[in-house]
C-alpha cells in the first residue's frame, strides 16, 4: 500500500500583520515576519516593492501601474498577467484562475492565479479600480525543486498574500 503524503514539520509563527509604511499609491497590510524593500530592479518603476521572506527563501513582487482612464491600457496590463502567469504552464501540473472579491471594496476587481507543480511561482493575482490603479503580485520562490516538500511553507505565504489583496486599498486618484 502506497503511504499517505507527509510533509516535515516545519515550525511555522502565527499570521501578524502590519499596515505597509511609505509614500505609495497604494497601501495593504503586510506580515510582521516579512521585510518590505524597494524593488531594485533595473526595469522597476518607482511604486514597485519586494515583500521578502528570508526565513523561508520566499518574496512577493509587487507592481504597479497607473492605467489612467485608459481602457487600451487596463487591457495590456491584464494580458500581460495573464502571460507572465502562464508562461509557467509547461511545468505547472494545474493552474486554477478565478475572480476574487472577498475584503475588496466594490470598486476593485481582482484575480487569482494558483499554480501547483515543480514552479517557482505557485500564486499570482492582480487587481485594479475603476479607472486609474493596477496592482500585480506575484509570489517567488528561491527554488522550484520538490515543492512538496515547502508545501507548508508555500500554503503559509499564501495565506499572506491572499491578505494583502484584501486589504488593499487605493490612495488619490481612482481611489
Amino acid at each position: 500500500m502506497p503511504k499517505p503524503k507527509g510533509y516535515h514539520y516545519i515550525s511555522l509563527p502565527e499570521h501578524s500583520y502590519k499596515q505597509l509604511e511609505g509614500d505609495y499609491p497604494y497601501t495593504f497590510q503586510v506580515s510582521e515576519q516579512a521585510v518590505v524593500e524597494k524593488d531594485k530592479h533595473f526595469l522597476a518603476q518607482p511604486s514597485w516593492i519586494e515583500i521578502k521572506y528570508p526565513q523561508f527563501g520566499a518574496e512577493i513582487d509587487i507592481s504597479y501601474k497607473v492605467i489612467g482612464n485608459n481602457p487600451d491600457s487596463l487591457a495590456g496590463f491584464i494580458a500581460t498577467s495573464h502571460k507572465l502567469s502562464y508562461k509557467h504552464r509547461t511545468n505547472a501540473t494545474r493552474i486554477d484562475e478565478y475572480e476574487a472579491s472577498a475584503g475588496l471594496d466594490q470598486k476593485t476587481h481582482a484575480m487569482v492565479f494558483e499554480l501547483e507543480g515543480e514552479i517557482p511561482s505557485p500564486l499570482h493575482f492582480y487587481a485594479h479600480d475603476i479607472g486609474n490603479n493596477f496592482l500585480r503580485a506575484a509570489l517567488y520562490l528561491d527554488t522550484s525543486q520538490k515543492n512538496d516538500s515547502l508545501q507548508p511553507i508555500i500554503e503559509y505565504l499564501k495565506v499572506d498574500m491572499i491578505h494583502v489583496m484584501n486589504t488593499l486599498e487605493w490612495k488619490g486618484k481612482g481611489k
